[in-house]
C-alpha cells in the first residue's frame, strides 16, 4: 500500500487547486541502505529515470502491458475565444485530471468544433489557460498559468507549443491578451508579491517581455486586455487597498508606454472590469460590475448594459455590432445606439456556469464559449452567431480515462486478477470512486462488470483467487451520505462478482480490509482494522468453505493489518503496524490452527515509525515481510524483514542511487530463493517505480519499464506464477490524470 498507512481516515481525493477567478469582483482564489546493513545494487548504479532515458520497455526484463481504464466524466472551464480566420476559431480553457487539471484548447474549422493536442510543460501538475489572441492564420497566443509559472502557448499555423516567458514577481496568471499584429502583442496577468501585482508584457515578433513603464503603486489586478493597433491599447481590472476592493481601474498604451486612463466614470470606488473590447480607436467598452464607453479620449458611463455584474466578457465585430457575455448564459448586444438582452439565462442555469469567453470575426460569426453542469461534471457550452441569431453547437468535453490498481493475484500465466479502483477526483469525503477489477486471460488485460450501487462507492485494496471458480476482493465502501468507511468483500464464482454480506459487528463505528490470502478454497482471511469503542485496533475475517465470519484479533494497542500469507492451511501471517508504546511499530501475526497470536519481530534501531505492508512465505519456514520505516533523520527507508521458521530477522534491502523516500508495498515468493518485491522512490520530483529481486543470498534492484510520458509512477501490488514470470500493478500519471499500469516480467 502507498498511503499513510496509520491514517485511519482517508483524505479526501482530489488536491485543491489554486486558480485565478475572472468572475468576482476580489482577489478570489478558487479552489490549490538499511541502518542493519549495506544495501546491495547489481551492476550499474541505478537512476532517476531521467538520466537513464526511461528504459524502453523492449530493453528492459519488465516490459509495459497495455491495461484498460474507465472513461469517467469530463470536468471542463471555457474562458476565451479568439478567430484567425472565419475557418479557425480557438476556445481555452481547462479540463480536470484526477490529480491536476490540463489546459484544454479547442479548435473551429467552418463547420465543426474538435480538441486539439497540446501539451503542457512536462512535468506540469496544473495548467489552465485563461485568454487567447489572433494576429493571423499564422499568430495566435494563448496565456494562463500552471504549476510551473507563467503558461503562454503559441499557434503556428500548423500545432501549439509552449513559448518561454520571464517569470517575476512569484509567477503571475497571465489573463488577457491582445495582438493587433504578428510582431506587437501584449499580455497581462496578475499574482501576489506578497500582494496583488500586475504585470503588463510584451511580444516583439522574437520575443516576450516585461513592459517595466507599466507599474502602479498599490495593489491591483488586470483581468483583460484589447488593442484596437500597435498604439492604442488598454488592460482593465481592479485596485485594492489593505486587501480590499478599491475601484473599477483602467491602463492605456499610447505607443509608448502604459498610463492610467483618461475617466469622467462617475462612480468607480467599489466597481471592477472583466472584460475590455475595442473595434476602433475611438470606440472601446470595458464591461464588469458596471460597462464604461471610451470615446477617443476619456472613459464615461453613459452607456450602461443590461446585466451589470453578471458580464465576464465582450467582443466586437464593428463599432455598430458588439456582444458581451456572462454568468448565467447571458448575451447582450450593442447596436451601435443602446445594449440589449438577446439571450437570457435558461431556467436550470446554475451558479457559477455560463459564458466567459467571445469573439466576433465578422458581424455574422460569433461564438460565446463557456460550461455548464454541476460542480466537478461541467460540460463546454458554445453558440454561434450567424447574422440573424443565437444557436448552440455540439462542443467537445474531454471525458479522461483513469484508473489505480492495488493488487493483483495470478493462478497461472494465462490467468491474473488484478483489483483497485476508478480515479474521480472528488474533493470532498465521501469519494466518488468506483470498484475496478482488471482480468488477464493470457492475451490481453480487460475490465469486469463489477456489483455497484447509486448510493456506494468502492475501493478494492486486495485479491486473492484460490481457484478458477473462486476469488476474493477486500476493499473499503463508503455510503454516500457518510464519511465513515465500512469494510467490502467481493466474490467471484467463476461466472460474475456479487458483494458478500457484512460480518462486521454492531459496535463497529469504521472499518477496511486491505488484503486477503487463501491456503485452499475452504480457509482464507481478510485484515484491516476496525474501530469501536474508541479503539483503532487490526482485524481479521476468516472463511470456511461456506461463509465469512468474523474473529477475535490479539490485543494490539491501536493498529492495523494490511497483508497476509497462508504457507499451509494451518499456518498463516498478517503484518502491519502498531502503536507501540507510543511509537507506531511493525506488526507480525501468526495464526497456528486458527487462533492468531502476535510475533516478535525486530525493529530498526531509533526509528520514529515502521509498517509492514506486505507477506510472503513460500513454506512454514520461510517467508519475507516488506514496507518502510522512517530513520531518526526522518528520511524514509525501505524495510525488509525474514522468517526463518524459529524468528523474525532484519535484511537490508536495496536502495536505487539517488533515491529519497524509497518504500515496499508488495511482495511476492514463488520459493525460497526467489521473491520480487515492488514500490516506490522518489528522485527529485519524480515518483519511480521500484522493483527488488531475492536471490537467496540478497536483494538486488531491478530496472522497470516506465512510460515515456509519464510524471509519475509507482507499483502497489506484485504476483509470480514461477521464479522468472511475475506480474506488477499500479498506477502513472499521464498528463495529469491516473491510469493503471502493468508490466510482466518473463
Amino acid at each position: 500500500m502507498n498511503d499513510d498507512l496509520w491514517a485511519a481516515r482517508r483524505p479526501p481525493k482530489g488536491a485543491a487547486r489554486l486558480r485565478m477567478a475572472r468572475i468576482g469582483p476580489s482577489i478570489a482564489l478558487l479552489a490549490a541502505g538499511l541502518v542493519f546493513g549495506q544495501a546491495v545494487v547489481v551492476g550499474a548504479a541505478v537512476t532517476s529515470s531521467a538520466a537513464r532515458g526511461r528504459t524502453a520497455a523492449s530493453t528492459a526484463a519488465w516490459a509495459i502491458q497495455s491495461s484498460p481504464n474507465v472513461r469517467v466524466p469530463g470536468n471542463v472551464q471555457v474562458t476565451s475565444a479568439a478567430c484567425a480566420s472565419a475557418s479557425t476559431c480557438f476556445a481555452v480553457g481547462e479540463q480536470d485530471g484526477t490529480v491536476g487539471s490540463v489546459s484544454l484548447i479547442e479548435k473551429w474549422n467552418g463547420s465543426a468544433w474538435s480538441v486539439v493536442d497540446a501539451p503542457d510543460p512536462t512535468g506540469a501538475v496544473s495548467g489552465r489557460l485563461n485568454a487567447i489572441a489572433c494576429a493571423d492564420s499564422s499568430t495566435c497566443f494563448a496565456v494562463g498559468s500552471g504549476s510551473g509559472g507563467t503558461l503562454v502557448k503559441r499557434w503556428n499555423g500548423t500545432s501549439w507549443s509552449v513559448m518561454p516567458f520571464p517569470q517575476v514577481d512569484r509567477s503571475p496568471g497571465l489573463t488577457g491578451v491582445s495582438c493587433p499584429s504578428s510582431t506587437t502583442c501584449f499580455a497581462v496577468g496578475w499574482g501576489f508579491a506578497p500582494r496583488a501585482k500586475s504585470v503588463i508584457a510584451r511580444w516583439d515578433g522574437t520575443t516576450w517581455s516585461i513592459v517595466s513603464s507599466a507599474v502602479l503603486q498599490g495593489e491591483y489586478v488586470l483581468n483583460a486586455l484589447a488593442c484596437s493597433g500597435v498604439t492604442s491599447c488598454f488592460a482593465v481590472g481592479q485596485t485594492f487597498v489593505g486587501g480590499e476592493p478599491g475601484e473599477a481601474l483602467v491602463m492605456q498604451w499610447d505607443g509608448n508606454s502604459w498610463s492610467r486612463a483618461q475617466s469622467s466614470v462617475t462612480t468607480l470606488s467599489q466597481q471592477y472590469f472583466r472584460g475590455v473590447a475595442c473595434p476602433s480607436v475611438t470606440m472601446c467598452f470595458a464591461i464588469g460590475s458596471m460597462t464604461a464607453e471610451w470615446d477617443g479620449s476619456t472613459w464615461s458611463d453613459t452607456a450602461q448594459a443590461p446585466a451589470p455584474g453578471n458580464l465576464t466578457a465582450v467582443a466586437c465585430a464593428s463599432v455598430s455590432r458588439c456582444y458581451a457575455v456572462g454568468v448565467f448564459g447571458f448575451i447582450d448586444q450593442w447596436d451601435g445606439t443602446v445594449w440589449s438582452t438577446v439571450v437570457n439565462p435558461p431556467p436550470n442555469a446554475t451558479d457559477g456556469t455560463g459564458f466567459f469567453g467571445v469573439t466576433c470575426e465578422s458581424e455574422s460569426e460569433c461564438f460565446a464559449v463557456g460550461f455548464t453542469g454541476q460542480p466537478y461534471a461541467t460540460t463546454t457550452t458554445i453558440e454561434q452567431w450567424n447574422g440573424t441569431g443565437w444557436s448552440a453547437l455540439a462542443a467537445p468535453t474531454p471525458s479522461p480515462t483513469t484508473g489505480v490498481l492495488s493488487a493483483v493475484t495470478c493462478r497461472k500465466n494465462t490467468s491474473c486478477v488484478a483489483v483497485g479502483r476508478n480515479a474521480v477526483g472528488s474533493t470532498t469525503p465521501p469519494p466518488d470512486d468506483s470498484a475496478l477489477i482488471e482480468r488477464w486471460n493470457g492475451t490481453r488485460w480487460s475490465i469486469d462488470p463489477v456489483p455497484s450501487a447509486s448510493d456506494q462507492s468502492r475501493r478494492l485494496a486486495g485479491v486473492v483467487c484460490p481457484s478458477a471458480s473462486r476469488c476474493f476482493a477486500v476493499g473499503t465502501q463508503y455510503a454516500l451520505d457518510a464519511v465513515s468507511p465500512k469494510s467490502v468483500t467481493q466474490q467471484w464464482d467463476g461466472h460474475g462478482w456479487t458483494v458478500v454480506a457484512s460480518v462486521t459487528p454492531n459496535n463497529v463505528d469504521r472499518n477496511e480490509l486491505f488484503g486477503t490470502t487463501c491456503a485452499n478454497e475452504s480457509r482464507c482471511y481478510a485484515v484491516g482494522y476496525q474501530t469501536a469503542n474508541g479503539k483503532h485496533v487490526p482485524m481479521i475475517e476468516s472463511w470456511n468453505g461456506a461463509n465469512w465470519s468474523y474473529l477475535a484479533s490479539p490485543s494490539v494497542n491501536l493498529g492495523s493489518l494490511y497483508g497476509a500469507s497462508c504457507p499451509s492451511s494451518t499456518t498463516c501471517f498478517a503484518v502491519g503496524l502498531k502503536n507501540g508504546e507510543g511509537t507506531p511499530t511493525a506488526l507480525v501475526e501468526q495464526s497456528t490452527g486458527g487462533k492468531w497470536s502476535v510475533m516478535t519481530n525486530p525493529n530498526p534501531a531509533g526509528a520514529r515509525f515502521s509498517q509492514l505492508a506486505s507477506v510472503a512465505c513460500p513454506n512454514v519456514k520461510s517467508c519475507f515481510a516488506v514496507g518502510r520505516y522512517s530513520a531518526t533523520d526522518n528520511s524514509r527507508k525501505p524495510l525488509v524483514e525474514q522468517w526463518n521458521g524459529k524468528h523474525w530477522q532484519p535484511v537490508a534491502a536495496a536502495i536505487p542511487s539517488g533515491a529519497t523516500k524509497p518504500e515496499l508495498s508488495s511482495i511476492a515468493c514463488p520459493s525460497t530463493t526467489s521473491c520480487t518485491a515492488v514500490g516506490k522512490y522518489t528522485i527529485g520530483k519524480t515518483t519511480e517505480p521500484l522493483v527488488e529481486r531475492w536471490n537467496g543470498a540478497r536483494w538486488t534492484v531491478e530496472t522497470s519499464a516506465v512510460p515515456g510520458d509519464a510524471r509519475s509512477t509507482l507499483l502497489s501490488g506484485v504476483a509470480c506464477t514461477s521464479t522468472t514470470a511475475c506480474v506488477a500493478v499500479g498506477n502513472t500519471i499521464i498528463e495529469n490524470t491516473q491510469k493503471t499500469f502493468v508490466e510482466r516480467h518473463s
